[in-house]
């Protein structure tokens, strides 16, 4: 099943987007990864800018075991999702399913943030917002697409393709930006 998540962090951003992805790319193998911008916090507390990405991924995990194991990824990075303001809080990780598909050409996202829209216009190379870099294994992501793969014959987390494609390719919005 194709998977498109958003990713926000503005806790450690850096260390724990990096965690993150190199987790993901063990679990599922291969992840297509966006630029990684700087956004405001939207009803969030503090003034500590979000680190934002969008991920693409195929999983075989049904809707319910994708999103425990996200939000188990999630609490191993220091979320608290007990805390009875754990939406407004400063997160070290927050994953949000988009959307899910059977083909990458069927895959849809049908919400529209502003966050969201900030970061398919920067991708798109259509936003100025402040792109981070970020050391995933042995290599440098954030600036551009870029796919995190995992080798399962050295164990190493590796970036490879910088900008095969974009995560959106093949992606269909029911919004416009």
């Amino acid at each position: 099943m194709w998977t498109l998540c958003s990713l926000g962090s503005n806790l450690d951003p850096i260390a724990n987007t990096a965690k993150t992805l190199g987790t993901m790319a063990q679990w599922f193998g291969q992840v297509k990864v966006s630029p990684l911008i700087e956004t405001d916090a939207v009803d969030v507390d503090g003034d500590h800018a979000f680190l934002n990405g969008l991920v693409r991924f195929q999983s075989e995990l049904d809707d319910s075991a994708l999103k425990q194991r996200l939000s188990g990824l999630e609490i191993a990075l220091g979320r608290d999702r007990a805390h009875p303001d754990s939406k407004t809080r400063a997160r070290p990780m927050d994953i949000d399913i988009l959307a899910r598909a059977a083909t990458l050409d069927a895959l849809r996202v049908t919400e529209s943030t502003p966050y969201l829209d900030q970061m398919l216009a920067s991708e798109a190379g259509g936003l100025s917002n402040p792109c981070w870099s970020v050391r995933v294994g042995d290599g440098l992501l954030g600036q551009k697409s870029a796919t995190v793969y995992f080798d399962h014959g050295t164990g190493q987390v590796r970036v490879v393709d910088q900008q095969p494609d974009s995560v959106q390719n093949g992606i269909q919005s029911t919004f416009t930006l």
